[in-house]
């Protein structure tokens, strides 16, 4: 199954091939540990599934795949930014990578609601 550039395994989510470990770089893979399990409460999207969003945009536009969390969210962020529409999964991705980065608690304070 091919997604976004990406060659993803009919098992696995996009991104989950990003996750391992602890949240560091290594051989150009990110890892992320317990971060893994991370996902949205009010829509079904996963921290696996907004690396996979950022690296795709990455690959489509020839440039290196990102290296940390805040650079994801900082391709995510201006990916919305230049969307002329009300974009509900960059909104859970970015949602979602702030949940990693920040420690923000999504029931709460999320953009969906």
């Amino acid at each position: 199954m091919r997604r976004a550039g990406l060659k993803v395994h009919a098992e696995q989510e996009p991104g989950a091939e990003l996750i391992k470990e602890k949240h560091t770089m290594s051989d150009n893979q990110l890892v992320l540990g317990d971060l893994s399990a991370i996902k949205h409460p009010y829509t079904d999207y996963s921290l696996a599934e907004a690396l996979g969003l950022a690296v795709g945009h990455r690959q489509l536009c020839l440039k290196p795949a990102p290296t940390s969390l805040e650079e994801a969210r900082e391709i995510i962020r201006k990916m919305a930014d230049a969307s002329g529409f009300n974009w509900i999964s960059g909104k859970a991705a970015l949602d979602v990578l702030d949940a990693a980065i920040d420690g923000r608690d999504l029931t709460n304070d999320n953009r969906l609601i």
